[in-house]
């Protein structure tokens, strides 16, 4: 097995997070993960809106908003489908590929049609959503 799904994470995905363990953990044999590889922080070219959803964060395309700050991984297929199973995937989020400032392409998971009542994130420095808490 290869790492070869180029993910991008904005939430609680990341290190230091609440369900990175998805990413770096193996359940089965309960050690270090190796299905992914970390190949650091990036932001996205593509805009969006990011929501507060609590303890975690969800992203709509929308041109007239912001890039989002975010960690890149590399990870195997199996990985892949723990997060897809923790986004919701496709039911709760889509995935789509995008274009990051470092020139990769990535996954990124987003809500295609996010509800009127979800309150907008207001963390936005120099002009980019970061999830940063």
């Amino acid at each position: 097995m290869s790492n070869e799904n180029l993910v991008f994470v904005y939430g609680s995905l990341m290190r230091g997070y609440h369900n990175h363990d998805v990413i770096a953990f193996d359940f089965e044999t309960h050690d270090k993960n190796k299905g992914h590889d970390y190949y650091g922080k990036t932001k996205t070219v593509d805009k969006f809106k990011m929501y507060d959803m609590g303890s975690f964060p969800a992203i709509s395309f929308d041109d007239n908003g912001h890039e989002v700050a975010g960690e890149l991984y590399a990870v195997d297929d199996a990985t892949l489908e723990l997060i897809d199973m923790l986004e919701g995937f496709p039911n709760h989020y889509n995935r789509k590929q995008v274009e990051l400032s470092n020139g990769a392409t990535a996954w990124v998971y987003f809500y295609e049609n996010p509800e009127d009542e979800l309150v907008e994130f207001d963390n936005i420095v120099n002009g980019v959503y970061s999830w940063e808490l």
